[in-house]
């Protein structure tokens, strides 16, 4: 049951970062194209990031198991940015399916650390209450 609300809080955050992006910086990050809606391509876009960071989850704690410890807070900051930075790259390199465009790399990059600590941040005080 958490990971189905670990995915869900995963999706309001990341669909309410992508609207806010895509509100403040039109011309960076683009949301529909001629054949996806915005309003689909918005939450399309935020539920598959949300899907790729919750199941990344598994193969984290396996890698903590290999490692024999726990990650430190700085080292699950990391692996999160790049699982953010990733699946930000791969969903807007498929256009035509998702509807989610962005200018460059940068962008990513900069929605990536702003995704990040905001994930950390609900997630801890969503499932606490859980």
């Amino acid at each position: 049951m958490s990971q189905v609300i670990t995915c869900a809080v995963l999706f309001v955050v990341n669909t309410l970062v992508i609207l806010l992006a895509h509100l403040l910086f039109p011309h960076q990050v683009v949301l529909g194209t001629w054949c996806v809606s915005y309003n689909w391509a918005l939450i399309h876009s935020g539920f598959v990031l949300g899907l790729i960071d919750t199941f990344s989850l598994p193969f984290l704690k396996l890698r903590q198991k290999i490692l024999g410890r726990s990650f430190t807070k700085r080292e699950w900051f990391i692996a999160y940015f790049i699982i953010n930075f990733i699946g930000l790259w791969v969903i807007a390199r498929f256009p035509n399916q998702f509807g989610f465009g962005i200018s460059s790399w940068l962008v990513v990059l900069i929605l990536s650390f702003l995704l990040t600590p905001l994930q950390n941040f609900i997630l801890t005080k969503t499932l606490k209450l859980w």
